[in-house]
C-alpha cells in the first residue's frame, strides 16, 4: 500500500503537466476480496480500493483516470518454483482450464489504460479463482 502511495505522490506533478489520455493502473490482488495469503496482505490489498476511490475525484481534476487490476494466481517461473503451493488444489478452484499468465495481465492493463470509459474500477483477472471460492 505504501509503495503505491509513494509512487503516486511522485507521479502527480508529472500527470498534472502531461496531456492526452492519462491513466494510472494499480496492481492489486484477489486477496483484497478474500483472504488467501493472510490477513495483513489481504488488508493491504483491500486498502488499495479505498486509495483508488479517494484519489479518483482528485485525479479527474487533472484529466487522469485511475483503476486497479487484481490478478489471482499468475503462473510464472517464480510461482512455479514455490514448493508450498498445492497446484492441483489451486487448479480445481479455477473456472477456466488454465491459470492466468503475465501476458493475460499485461493485456488487461493495456486495455484499461487505453479505454476512457473504464474509471475507478477494480478489475479481477483470475481464471474464475475468486468466484469458485465463494
Amino acid at each position: 500500500l505504501f509503495g503505491h502511495m509513494n509512487t503516486l505522490h511522485c507521479l502527480f506533478p508529472l500527470l498534472a503537466k502531461a496531456s492526452g489520455n492519462k491513466s494510472v493502473t494499480l496492481i492489486g490482488s484477489i486477496n483484497g476480496k478474500a483472504t488467501f495469503n493472510g490477513v495483513g496482505y489481504s488488508t493491504a490489498k483491500a486498502a488499495l480500493n479505498g486509495l483508488m476511490m479517494s484519489l479518483a475525484p482528485q485525479l479527474r481534476s487533472i484529466d487522469t483516470r485511475i483503476n486497479i487490476v487484481s490478478p489471482g494466481t499468475v503462473v510464472t517461473e517464480l510461482t512455479l518454483s514455490e514448493t508450498k503451493k498445492d497446484w492441483s488444489r489451486l487448479q480445481q478452484r479455477l473456472l477456466t482450464s488454465s491459470f492466468t499468465t503475465p501476458q493475460d495481465v499485461a493485456s488487461l492493463v493495456r486495455c484499461v489504460a487505453h479505454n476512457p470509459s473504464i474509471e475507478a474500477r477494480d478489475i479481477v483477472i483470475d481464471s474464475g479463482q475468486l468466484a469458485s471460492s465463494m
